[in-house]
């Protein structure tokens, strides 16, 4: 399942829809909005692609480890702290399958 809402000035992503399409999304393309946060990905454990280019981001979303690409161009975020929960990271077995992480 795809969501694609790029180029229409929201400035919110509802969490009820993330939260209600977590177990089939696979790509999710925001860019070009006004989202300020963007929900916590961690519950969509098929999503592939996610793309919140050109926004007014100030934080990471965290995401799935599952995630390949992730995009988040010309934004405001100063820090990639939050990507993955610590508790992900913290444990032994932690692996993501992150290839391309775009920020600038």
């Amino acid at each position: 399942q795809n969501l694609r809402f790029g180029e229409n000035s929201i400035a919110s992503l509802p969490l009820d829809l993330i939260v209600q399409a977590s177990r089939a999304l696979c790509t999710l393309e925001g860019q070009d909005n006004q989202l300020r946060s963007v929900p916590d990905l961690f519950g969509c454990k098929r999503l592939k692609i996610a793309d919140f280019s050109d926004n007014v981001l100030v934080d990471v979303p965290a995401v799935n480890p599952s995630l390949v690409r992730l995009s988040l161009n010309n934004n405001s975020i100063s820090s990639l702290s939050g990507l993955f929960s610590a508790a992900q990271i913290d444990s032994d077995t932690f692996r993501s399958d992150l290839t391309e992480l775009r920020v600038r």
